[in-house]
């Protein structure tokens, strides 16, 4: 009897560290949840800002070329070219930030899933908890 008792008293404080470390992958699962949510909110921020900047460049570079007589011919040309280079610069600051956003949520993911799978013991415990209910 004093093995049994000895046993569960070894048990135990196992078990309340698998819990503590459930708790924990939980709560960093949130936090890297929330960071993608912080970084697709700072994503949209910096793309409006991107294009913001495009159009005051592509305003003033359109009154100089006004100014200078002309936007025909080989002005037009740069005025498109640099139009779309302003689109693909705004879509870069996008991708780059769904890119970082996605890799954050794939990280709680597999942060959730870890935690999951570190303790079958407590898992089996768990669904023989839920038995007993």
């Amino acid at each position: 009897m004093a093995g049994a008792a000895a046993a569960g008293g070894s048990f135990l404080p196992y078990l309340m560290g698998k819990v503590q470390n459930d708790r924990q992958g939980k709560a960093q699962a949130r936090l890297l949840n929330d960071q993608a949510d912080t970084v697709d909110r700072q994503t949209y921020a910096d793309e409006d800002a991107t294009r913001r900047e495009s159009r005051q460049f592509l305003g003033a570079q359109a009154a100089a070329m006004a100014e200078a007589g002309g936007a025909g011919g080989s002005n037009a040309m740069l005025a498109r070219q640099s139009a779309a280079l302003a689109e693909l610069d705004a879509l870069n600051v996008r991708y780059r930030g769904q890119q970082a956003a996605y890799g954050l949520r794939k990280e709680a993911a597999a942060t959730r899933k870890a935690t999951r799978f570190s303790s079958p013991g407590l898992m089996l415990l768990r669904a023989g908890y839920k038995k007993v209910k």
